[in-house]
């Protein structure tokens, strides 16, 4: 059977002011509370002056990592979605820092100043001279994301931070599900909590997502019997102060189906 698999969200190439269609490429924004700056996660893999080079097209650098909170702020954001396999091993992204203008020498190509560091052991300013890792990262889920260092030709996903968001900017897609021969999504609030939720109607079910309210989604209910289930609207049909769901069944049967929810 035919798998289709829902896009939560959208899906463009972010050209930023200065920034060629050639250079440009997929990027997930988000905005950064503690610095009121903007860090973009890249979906494309690079070296690190490549990424750089891509960070200065949108108007930035490679991000600045100023404080734990700061850390900590952008694996919550990112983390599930910036590992990439180089080597055998999956790896977290660049960021800015390096010292390949002189050993052991650590710099932001921002400026920024460097009040914190978050080194596994062994890494960063305990390499020794003449090594060619000169290059920070987010290395490992299993060391809480702690900075490694490496060569500048290793492929790897990259943070961007920008004063604001690009035009234009839509994020790359994070799959949210796998669902059978589905056409269409709908949102609508289906738990009033304030963020919308998604109704995706697909062969003989009709699938229920629920928002965590950060823009991610979890499988909340399957609804079996549905026929070719193809399109679907919410309303509170039946007046009891929250919303129910009808849909087309565009199987033979030929039928609109109304799915009541019991609050």
């Amino acid at each position: 059977m035919k798998q289709a698999v829902l896009m939560v969200r959208g899906v463009s190439l972010a050209l930023a002011l200065g920034a060629s269609a050639a250079s440009a490429q997929q990027v997930m924004w988000k905005d950064n509370p503690i610095t009121g700056k903007v860090v973009g996660l890249t979906y494309g893999t690079s070296g690190w002056n490549a990424a750089e080079a891509q960070a200065v097209a949108y108007g930035g650098h490679l991000a600045a990592i100023r404080s734990q909170s700061e850390q900590d702020l952008l694996a919550q954001q990112f983390s599930t979605s910036w590992s990439v396999n180089f080597a055998g091993t999956a790896h977290g992204p660049w960021f800015g820092l390096n010292d390949a203008a002189q050993h052991s020498s650590w710099v932001y190509p921002s400026g920024d100043p460097v009040p914190y560091t978050f080194w596994a052991p062994g890494q960063g300013p305990s390499q020794p001279a003449g090594t060619i890792e000169n290059y920070a990262l987010l290395a490992f889920a299993t060391e809480n994301w702690r900075w490694h260092d490496a060569a500048e030709y290793a492929t790897l996903r990259s943070l961007i931070e920008v004063s604001q968001r690009p035009p234009r900017s839509w994020s790359w897609p994070a799959v949210t599900g796998s669902v059978p021969q589905s056409l269409y999504a709908h949102s609508c609030d289906l738990d009033l909590d304030g963020d919308i939720d998604l109704v995706v109607p697909a062969l003989n079910q009709v699938f229920f997502y629920t928002n965590n309210g950060l823009g991610l989604f979890s499988l909340k209910q399957t609804v079996p019997g549905c026929g070719s289930a193809t399109k679907a609207v919410a309303g509170d049909f039946d007046l009891d102060g929250d919303l129910d769901v009808a849909v087309t069944d565009f199987s033979d049967a030929k039928r609109v189906l109304l799915l009541h929810q019991n609050a």
